[in-house]
C-alpha cells in the first residue's frame, strides 16, 4: 500500500523543516523509475570491488544471530 508523501513525510522525518521536507520528498519522487548510476568508485578507493547488499548480508548473517 502506497502512502501519500505529504502524510508519511512528517512522520518519517519529524525534525526536517517543512520546506526541506517538501524538497527531499520531491527528490525521492524524481528518482522513481530512474536506473541508478553505477560507478567503480568503491573499487578505486578501497582496492576491493563493491558488493551488493545481498552479498554483504549473506557474508554477515552470523553477526546478527541470537546470542546464547
Amino acid at each position: 500500500m502506497e502512502a501519500d508523501p505529504r502524510e508519511a513525510g512528517p512522520e518519517l522525518f519529524p525534525h526536517a523543516p517543512p520546506q526541506l521536507l517538501e524538497r527531499l520528498l520531491q527528490s525521492f519522487a524524481d528518482t522513481v523509475g530512474v536506473p541508478p548510476e553505477i560507478t567503480d568508485t568503491v573499487g578505486r578507493l578501497t582496492g576491493v570491488p563493491a558488493r551488493t547488499f545481498a552479498e554483504w548480508a549473506r557474508d554477515h548473517a552470523g553477526d546478527f544471530g541470537a546470542r546464547a
